[in-house]
C-alpha cells in the first residue's frame, strides 16, 4: 500500500490497498472483523450488484486528511465489462521520478495497481497478461509520459499505433468521487446503502405523521412508451385475471411494510417474529413474540389497524404462540379500464434489472411458466422467487414501489424478522405475452 500526493491539491491516491469481496447481506460485520483482524483502520467500500468490493488500508490519519483509491476511480470511469491497461510515469512527482503506475482492468474487474520500478512493472505486466498474441483483441492501452521504447520494453510494443495518449496524467485531472473516499469503520454504514432511496422513507413518514394518511394511492405509473394498451377481444382471459383474480404484488408489499412500520411503532412489548403470506386465502400472519406486552392492548391495535383500512383483521392463538391475521390488501393487478398487456420477458428484466440496482440483498430467481389461456394461447405466466437474507424491513417499500404499475401479482411469502432485517422469500407471478 502506497500513498500518493496529487500535486494539483495535496489530495492523496491509496494505491495497492489491500482488497476483499464480501455478500452485501454480512458486509458490514465482515468489514469491522477484517479491520481488527489486519489492524487497518480505513476502508473504502463500494457496492457492486449483490457484493460489496472492499479495500483496507492504515495510516495515520489527521482530522481533516482524506483519501481515495484510485484504481476504483479508474474502474468508475469505464464500462462494466471493460479491459483496459494504464501505465502512468510519475517523473513530475517529488520523491517519485523512478516509479511507474500501472492499473488494469479485466473485464472490469480490478487486477492490478502498482506503484513501483519499471522492472517491476515489466513483470508485473507478463504476469498478468500471457497472451501476447491477443493482447490487442482483449485490453485497451492508455499511457501518460511512456516513449516507444519504453512500451516495448513492457512487451506492448503491439500497441505502438493504438495506444490512447493522454495529454495529462490521470492522478492530477481526475475529480475524486465521494464513492472511492476511504472512510473510518464507524462510518461504513451508510456507504453499504444504494443512493437514491428516498422513496424507502415514504412510507415511513406517512405513519408517524398519524393513522389516517395508510390508504394507499391508486394512482399509476405511466408506462405507455413500454406497454401495448390491450384492445383484442383474443385477451379477454387476460384482462378477466389483471382485474378480478390476482392480487396486486405492489399494494401487499406497501401493506407488509405498513403493518411492521405500525407494530414498530405503537405496540409495547410486542416483536414480529414470522410472516407468512399464504397461498390460498391470501392472507398475511404475523407471529407475534411476547416480550411482557398486553393481548388486550394488541387486540386494540388490531382492531383499530382494521377499522382504519377496512380489512379484517384478529388475534389468535395457535400451537406456534399468538397471532395477528390480517386479509390481505388484495386489489386487482389493474383497474378494468386501465389493462395493459406487457411482453413476459421485458417485465422480468425490468424488474431483475431494478431490484439489482436498488435491493441487492434480494435474489431473483426464475422459476418456471404458466400457460393460462389454452384455447387463445395469448398469454402466460412466469413464477418467480424473491429470495433474500438479512434484508432491512425497509426494502418492502421499496418494493412496493418497484411492482407499481407491472402485471405482477403474490403468490406466498415466508420470512423471519431478526433485528428489523428479514431472511426468507416471496413467490410471485408475472404476466404477459411471451413474444
Amino acid at each position: 500500500m502506497l500513498e500518493l500526493t496529487r500535486n494539483v491539491d495535496n489530495l492523496s491516491w491509496i494505491i495497492e490497498p489491500a482488497r476483499y469481496t464480501f455478500e452485501v447481506s454480512d458486509a458490514k460485520a465482515m468489514i469491522e472483523a477484517r479491520m481488527r483482524d489486519t489492524r487497518q483502520n480505513l476502508v473504502c467500500p463500494i457496492l457492486d450488484g449483490n457484493e460489496v468490493i472492499v479495500s483496507l488500508c492504515s495510516i495515520t490519519v489527521a482530522n481533516d486528511t482524506k483519501y481515495w483509491d484510485f484504481a476504483h476511480q479508474f474502474k468508475q470511469s469505464h464500462g462494466p465489462a471493460d479491459s483496459v491497461i494504464y501505465i502512468e510515469t510519475q517523473e513530475f512527482r517529488d520523491g517519485f521520478e523512478s516509479q511507474v503506475l500501472l492499473v488494469i482492468l479485466d473485464k472490469g474487474q480490478i487486477v492490478a495497481d502498482v506503484l513501483s520500478s519499471i522492472e517491476d512493472i515489466q513483470e508485473e505486466i507478463r504476469s498478468l497478461v500471457e497472451d501476447e498474441e491477443g493482447i490487442l483483441r482483449r485490453f485497451s492501452l492508455k499511457t501518460t509520459g511512456i516513449d516507444d521504447s519504453l512500451l516495448n520494453y513492457f512487451g506492448l510494443g503491439d500497441f505502438e499505433e493504438t495506444q490512447e495518449i493522454l495529454k495529462a496524467p490521470l492522478t492530477e485531472t481526475y475529480v475524486p468521487s465521494d464513492s472511492c473516499e476511504f472512510v473510518k469503520e464507524g462510518e461504513v454504514g451508510p456507504r453499504l446503502k444504494p443512493k437514491g432511496l428516498l422513496l424507502r422513507w415514504a412510507i415511513p413518514l406517512i405513519i408517524v405523521l398519524g393513522l389516517g394518511g395508510w390508504a394507499l394511492s391508486d394512482s399509476e405509473v405511466d408506462r405507455s412508451k413500454e406497454v401495448v394498451h390491450v384492445t383484442h377481444d383474443e385477451y379477454e382471459d387476460y384482462k378477466k385475471h389483471m382485474t378480478s383474480m390476482f392480487p396486486q404484488a405492489s399494494n401487499r408489499f406497501a401493506q407488509d411494510f405498513n403493518n411492521h412500520m405500525i407494530f414498530q411503532q405503537f405496540t409495547r412489548g410486542w416483536t414480529i417474529h414470522r410472516v407468512v403470506h399464504t397461498p390460498q386465502v391470501h392472507n398475511v400472519i404475523y407471529n407475534m413474540k411476547n416480550d411482557e406486552g398486553s393481548l388486550r392492548e394488541l387486540r386494540s391495535l388490531v382492531a383499530l389497524v382494521s377499522r382504519k383500512l377496512s380489512l379484517p383483521g384478529v388475534t389468535d392463538v395457535t400451537k406456534e404462540g399468538n397471532v395477528v391475521v390480517f386479509e390481505g390488501q388484495n386489489t386487482p393487478v389493474y383497474p378494468k379500464d386501465k389493462v395493459v398487456l406487457w411482453d413476459l420477458r421485458e417485465a422480468y428484466e425490468l424488474l431483475s434489472d431494478a431490484i439489482t440496482l436498488l435491493i441487492p440483498t434480494i435474489e431473483v430467481n426464475f422459476m418456471d411458466f404458466q400457460v393460462r389461456d389454452r384455447k387463445q394461447n395469448t398469454w402466460k405466466s412466469m413464477r418467480v422467487g424473491l429470495d433474500f437474507t438479512r434484508m432491512p424491513i425497509s426494502e418492502l417499500g421499496v418494493l412496493a414501489q418497484i411492482t407499481k404499475g407491472m402485471p405482477i401479482s403474490i403468490i406466498s411469502a415466508n420470512y423471519v424478522v431478526t433485528d428489523g432485517y428479514i431472511t426468507g422469500n416471496f413467490t410471485i407471478w408475472i404476466h404477459g405475452e411471451d413474444k
